[in-house]
């Protein structure tokens, strides 16, 4: 009942979704991904990972990248290699 007041799409689509009866249209997939901010391709099973567990990669390699710059950048400032 929450996520079909929270979606707009009809509490017996619902369940006949999680029925197997039918599946979503394309219309319901953009409405839930937006619901839970997730891909449709994550939705439907062809994306392996999460939205978030993809975004969270790139700012970990981000920031050791930038770590690694700064060690770099201070180790030449203690030995004066620069």
């Amino acid at each position: 009942m929450e996520l079909s007041a929270k979606t707009g799409i009809s509490q017996s689509a619902i369940a006949k979704w999680k029925k197997g009866k039918t599946e979503p249209t394309a219309s319901a997939l953009i409405i839930l991904s937006e619901f839970f901010d997730e891909s449709v391709d994550y939705l439907l099973g062809l994306k392996e990972y999460p939205l978030f567990i993809k975004q969270a990669r790139r700012q970990t390699e981000s920031l050791t990248a930038r770590l690694i710059s700064l060690f770099l950048y201070i180790f030449c400032q203690l030995f004066r290699l620069v």
